[in-house]
This record gives C-alpha cells, structure tokens and sequence, in this order.
C-alpha cells in the first residue's frame, strides 16, 4: 500500500550560498550551512524511513487483518459443507430407513397372503420395536391382529380390535374394516355389518387429504393404482351394504348396490361370482 503523501520529500531545493563580505567575515558560517543541510537532510531522509517503515506495518496489519478474515470466511464454508453433508447423511438415513420400512411391510403383506398370522405378527411386531414412535408402524401391527381374528372368526376380538384402532386414530385398511363387516354379516348380524360398509364409502366419498403418495408427489402410475384401488374397495363395500340390505328386507336397494358393485368388479372372474349374489337377491325378491 502506497503512502508517498506521508513521505516529506527527501531532495529539497538546495539554497543559495551566502554572499561573501569578505575573507573575514565568520570563516565557519559555510561549513555551519553545510552541517546543518545535511542534519536537515538525514532527518528528512529518516523520516521518510520511518513513515515508510509505519506505512509497510500499517499494510502488513491490514493483510493480517484480511487474511484472518479471509481463514474463518474458509472455515465457516468448511463447517457449513460439513453441515451439509451430515444433513444429506441423515436425510439418505431416513430414506434408507423408510425404504427398508416399505421392504418389511411387503414381507407382512406376503406373510397375511399365505395366511401366515404368526410371521406377519411377528415382524409386525419387531417393526414396531425399531420405530416405537411410528404411527404406521403401530396400525400396522393392529391391521395384522385384526386380520388375524377374522381368519380365525373371532368376531367379538376383531371388532374389538377395529373400535380400539379407530379410537386411536390408527390407519386401517378399508378392506381390513369389512373383513370385520362380510365376519358380522355370516354371524348374523347385517345391521353390524351395515354400519362398516356404509363408513367405508364415506370415507371414499370423501375428498382425498393429499396426492401424495407416501410422501412423494404421486406420479401417473401411482395414481392409476390408487384410483384401481380405490375403486376395487368401493365394490367390495357396496357388494357388503347390498347384502345386508337385503338380509334387512330392502331388496330394491341391494339389488342396486349390487348391480354397481358388478360393474366396478376388478375382473371378469370377480364380476362373475358378484353377479351370482345379485341373481340370488332377484330370485328371492320375486
């Protein structure tokens, strides 16, 4: 940094001799004038070594200064990008963690597809111990307890079991609630079973909270498998609400309920054997 302006100038004009009154007059005066510019001189010459020696410190603090700032402005980037990196650390930890979440409740839905009760409970029930805080975790568990009681007719544990999830809040399968419903309606009690099916369509008659799925933006897949399950459940529950209307002595109503539940079946097979109940409700309505 240039500080030439604190600097006196070291080559002043250098002054005229003094005029001579003769060989006498003060022999030393020269050599005096002489002395003294030097002197003058030298004390220019040190001062300007001495602000230039200033300027140099006063430059090398404000570098110091600027190089101080310029380290920690390198070490707060650092401590941000290890932030960062442990934040994107912890965020893949999630997503490996809900991956491996969605890997387990495929291994419990394949478990209650082979009517496997003990092994879904089981890693049902180890899910729950690695995630205590996590609802889905524990409605999960729940599901499974209440499918179990169906298989096994246990009506009085499986709507048991249905009201204490509800009551818990707890996300249950709609196709779980009328296992429950299709349970009271062969025990003999429509009214029971009515009053599932009719909460399911509701529910489906209900406005969706999001389109996400899982957490993501749903893509076209998603919601065309959603939309198919969404219908197949409807056909189920009004496959459900017809019978019982019909076991209730409104056989005008089943017979409609079940004529729309033939036509949302998810296939020819399934259409079939639907269709065989509404033939059965006409017969006996005639």
């Amino acid at each position: 940094m240039s500080h030439a302006s604190d600097i006196p100038p070291v080559n002043p004009q250098t002054p005229s001799p003094a005029p001579r009154t003769g060989p006498g007059f003060w022999p030393g005066f020269g050599v005096g004038c002489a002395v003294s510019f030097v002197g003058l001189l030298l004390l220019f010459v040190l001062s300007g070594i001495v602000a230039l020696a200033l300027g140099v410190n006063k430059a090398m603090t404000i570098t110091g200064a600027a190089k101080a700032k310029r380290d920690a402005m390198v070490a707060m980037a650092e401590d941000a990008a290890d932030e960062a990196a442990k934040g994107a650390a912890e965020a893949k930890g999630a997503t490996d963690a809900a991956d491996a979440m969605s890997v387990e409740e495929l291994e419990i839905q394949s478990a209650l597809d082979n009517e496997d009760f003990d092994r879904a409970e089981q890693l049902a029930r180890a899910l729950v111990e690695r995630n205590k805080d996590d609802r889905s975790a524990r409605s999960l568990l729940q599901m499974v307890r209440i499918e179990r009681a169906v298989a096994a007719e246990e009506i009085s544990s499986a709507d048991g079991l249905l009201k204490d999830a509800r009551a818990q809040g707890f996300d249950i399968e709609p196709t779980t609630e009328l296992g429950v419903a299709e349970l009271w309606l062969s025990e003999g009690e429509p009214q029971r079973s009515l009053e599932i099916a009719e909460r399911v369509l509701k529910e489906l008659d209900a406005p969706p909270a999001s389109s996400a799925v899982d957490g993501k933006d749903a893509g076209p897949a998603d919601a065309e498998e959603e939309a198919e399950y969404r219908r197949y459940v409807r056909g189920v529950a009004l496959l459900v609400r017809g019978l019982c209307r019909a076991e209730l002595g409104d056989p005008a109503s089943a017979v409609k309920d079940l004529t729309a539940a033939v036509e949302l079946a998810p296939d020819e097979e399934t259409a079939a054997d639907w269709r065989n109940y509404l033939d059965q409700v006409r017969e006996k309505s005639r």
